[in-house]
């Protein structure tokens, strides 16, 4: 009976010595993982957008001149369908420019999932062998690895449907009067009082 109880004390002691390593363990986790807070993450959406917007903003000035020259050379530099492509254009890069805020709301969301995944595998690895030096290793270097900065896709053209669409319009009216134009809103043929921000 005596031997029974020392077995459980020492049992629970040993219990009690394994919480207090695991315990270690997470505050070194928690210290390490403290910097990816709000701050860190809208970082990532912020080095996205400085990617990727001055490619916007260059392929858009692209196409606007593009447009310009295709309209002059048409003799249509002043007319209603000038002012009817223009505005359809700076739609579209409205639609752009929403396109690339959603994307990098995406990737900052994505890097809180992945600190979220890295974090969690380690403190089930802590709980399963209670001893802070066997995530130590994987600690810093998961760490290390997503405080690295994240490369950014191959960027696309933005414009080169919208390009296509107008191209291709343009072909058909030549060839048959009657095709509607593309950029028509209706009978009064006014623009679009569509806002587009910075322009």
């Amino acid at each position: 009976m005596y031997g029974g109880g020392n077995a459980a004390k020492k049992a629970r002691n040993q219990e009690k010595q394994r919480e207090a390593r695991i315990d270690t363990g997470l505050k070194q986790i928690d210290a390490t993982y403290s910097g990816f807070d709000d701050n860190f993450y809208k970082g990532r959406e912020d080095a996205y957008l400085g990617t990727v917007t001055p490619h916007l903003n260059q392929q858009f000035d692209e196409t606007r001149r593009n447009l310009s020259y295709s309209l002059a050379r048409s003799g249509l530099t002043t007319s209603g369908a000038a002012i009817d492509k223009n505005a359809s254009l700076n739609r579209e890069l409205g639609n752009k420019q929403r396109e690339v805020s959603d994307a990098a709301l995406t990737v900052g969301n994505q890097t809180r999932g992945e600190v979220e995944q890295q974090r969690n595998q380690l403190v089930n690895q802590l709980n399963a062998s209670g001893n802070p030096a066997s995530i130590a290793t994987g600690l810093t270097t998961s760490a290390a690895n997503l405080r690295a900065p994240s490369p950014v896709g191959p960027i696309g053209n933005f414009f080169g449907d919208w390009t296509q669409t107008y191209l291709a319009n343009q072909r058909a009216r030549t060839a048959d009067t009657s095709v509607q134009p593309m950029f028509s809103f209706g009978g009064n043929n006014q623009p679009s009082s569509t806002i587009v921000g910075g322009r």
